[in-house]
């Protein structure tokens, strides 16, 4: 944006009403999440001194993906690759509504349910749950490997239907 017109812009902002305030508000507020998300990926980009391919070090940065991140080329396999790329936010056009359907996920209280989030968020249901199903995808192998000890359970009670049944 050019200097003078933003200059213009910010002396005009008190001429704004109440409700274009608030939509310029959420809008920022929108904007200042993609790039804060789009940064922390693109950070673990600066980081990568091999192939995410082959293997071969120094990849070369070359241009940006269409949401706006970062891409590479291996100059010895010459597959591109970005630096979300192998990630569970690999091929994830809306970064920072997934990274807030990853803050539900992991936030102390009961996660919310794919219908409400999904309304909040203005995005499909299924588009939820299958976001939610590539975090627990990432996550698996992390933490306990397993329950190990004495497990006791008690008065269990198994509904059973003999309906139908021939014995």
């Amino acid at each position: 944006m050019d200097v003078m017109v933003f200059r213009s812009f910010c002396a005009r902002i008190g001429e704004l009403s109440v409700a274009e305030l608030r939509e310029l508000r959420a809008a920022l507020v929108e904007l200042d999440a993609q790039v804060e998300v789009r940064g922390r990926i693109d950070a673990r980009g600066a980081r990568l001194r091999q192939c995410l391919h082959c293997g071969t070090q120094g990849p070369r940065p070359w241009g940006q993906t269409r949401t706006g991140l970062k891409r590479f080329r291996c100059a010895a396999c010459g597959r591109t690759f970005s630096s979300a790329t192998g990630t569970a936010v690999a091929r994830v056009r809306l970064v920072d509504k997934f990274a807030a359907v990853v803050a539900d996920m992991v936030s102390g209280s009961v996660p919310g349910s794919c219908r409400v989030l999904a309304a909040r968020l203005g995005v499909g249901r299924m588009t939820i749950r299958t976001w939610r199903m590539r975090v627990l995808a990432a996550l698996e192998g992390v933490g306990a490997p397993g329950l190990y000890g004495i497990v006791e359970a008690d008065e269990t009670l198994v509904h059973e239907s003999r309906k139908g049944s021939r014995e």
